[in-house]
C-alpha cells in the first residue's frame, strides 16, 4: 500500500546538501516526492511509497546526513496526488511569517 508523509525538518538543514542527500536516499528506497527549503530555515520533505521505505528515510534523516544537524523532525500523513519521481523543489520564500 502506498502512503504519503510530510516531514518538517528543523535545525541546520539548509546549505549543507541535506535535500540532495535525502533525494539520493529516497531514490535508493524507491520513494517519490520532493524536498524543499522553506523561508524560515526548515526543510519540507514529502515522501510517497511503502511504509517501510518511508520509515527508513525518516531514520536516515534523523542520522544527520552530511553536515546537517537535526533539532526536530515533525511528521504527518497527508493526502496527495501520485508523484512519479523524487525532486528538489525551489525554495519557498515566506520570511518570518512562514507557517507549516
Amino acid at each position: 500500500m502506498t502512503i504519503t508523509k510530510q516531514f518538517i525538518v528543523k535545525g541546520k538543514v539548509q546549505g549543507v546538501f541535506f535535500r540532495s542527500s535525502v533525494r539520493k536516499k529516497a531514490i535508493e528506497l524507491g520513494l517519490a516526492g520532493y524536498a524543499k527549503n522553506l523561508g524560515n530555515g526548515d526543510v519540507e520533505v514529502v515522501a510517497q511509497g511503502k511504509k517501510e521505505s518511508i520509515e527508513a528515510l525518516k531514520d536516515f534523516m534523523s542520522s544527520h546526513p552530511g553536515a546537517s544537524r537535526i533539532e526536530k523532525l515533525f511528521e504527518k500523513n497527508i493526502e496527495s496526488e501520485m508523484f512519479s519521481e523524487c525532486d528538489i523543489l525551489p525554495a519557498l520564500k515566506c520570511g518570518a511569517s512562514c507557517e507549516v
